[in-house]
């Protein structure tokens, strides 16, 4: 698993409502925003897809480099978990 932050472009971040329905679309991403690291800081699999909506540029962090990135920088540390939060208990992303 890896973390990613959008350098240009966007995503699209698609969850299914139950296992038999199709995709739906429930964010859009674009520069500055990033994805994967729910996954990385719960240890668990993916919540959601991620789909290329344009061409899209990004940098992706091992999760090795994401836990001594995270753990070492403190207001990183913070952005993640209010992510965490927000994504947690906001429905649609």
């Amino acid at each position: 698993m890896n973390f990613y932050a959008i350098e240009s472009g966007e995503v699209e971040v698609l969850r299914k409502e139950s296992p038999d329905s199709p995709d739906k679309i429930v964010a859009v991403m674009g520069p500055g925003e990033f994805f994967g690291e729910m996954a990385l800081i719960e240890k668990r699999a993916h919540s959601a897809s991620v789909r290329a909506r344009t061409a899209v540029r990004v940098m992706v962090i091992g999760r090795q480099t994401f836990s001594q990135l995270s753990g070492s920088l403190s207001s990183l540390r913070k952005v993640f978990a209010e992510a965490v939060r927000s994504r947690r208990t906001t429905p649609s992303v």
